[in-house]
């Protein structure tokens, strides 16, 4: 979804002579982030395909509505995921009376169709991974001046709605069908 090291560049660009509230780095991040992410999309990958409807759609999304506190952010968001696993260890708690899933089965059949712990992450709804990289570098940003999301975050192009990574994810999808 985002070119992380673009990303980054951009950030190291942009803070240049001054002083980040806190030193963070994204593709770290996007690493703990997406391990993380990754028993939480099978366990759900899982209990669609099984037809168990446990699990809905709306309970998915709604694990990655997070609100970090200035603790959250330090080491590259360790508070960030312990909150994110938090959330799912009381989803699990909440589900395994009535469904108990088999990590390594389905880790392998759905490593089969393309699904690892490094891209995980572009499981997650696209709103809520852009909004919380959002919240992570205004909250990097504090203090400089600089508006993260304006200035950071979207690649500008033809309109101030359009952004590059749509034309990346529109040519991959191609890529893939044609």
């Amino acid at each position: 979804m985002f070119a992380w090291d673009d990303l980054q560049k951009r950030l190291t660009t942009a803070l240049t002579g001054k002083t980040p509230y806190i030193a963070f780095d994204f593709k770290v991040f996007l690493s703990k982030l997406s391990e993380a992410v990754y028993p939480i999309v099978l366990q759900y990958l899982s209990m669609r395909r099984n037809g168990r409807e446990d699990f809905t759609k709306k309970h998915f999304n709604e694990l990655f509505n997070i609100h970090p506190e200035d603790a959250d952010y330090s080491n590259n968001g360790d508070g960030i995921i312990d909150k994110l696993n938090s959330k799912f260890s009381a989803l699990q708690t909440e589900l395994r009376p009535a469904y108990n899933m088999d990590f390594k089965q389905e880790s392998d059949y759905y490593g089969e169709k393309g699904l690892s712990k490094e891209n995980a992450y572009l499981r997650m709804r696209g709103h809520n991974l852009y909004d919380l990289i959002n919240t992570i570098g205004t909250h990097i940003c504090k203090n400089t001046h600089i508006p993260f999301e304006k200035k950071i975050l979207k690649v500008m192009t033809a309109s101030p709605s359009h952004y590059a990574e749509m034309d990346n994810l529109i040519q991959d999808v191609r890529h893939i069908l044609l």
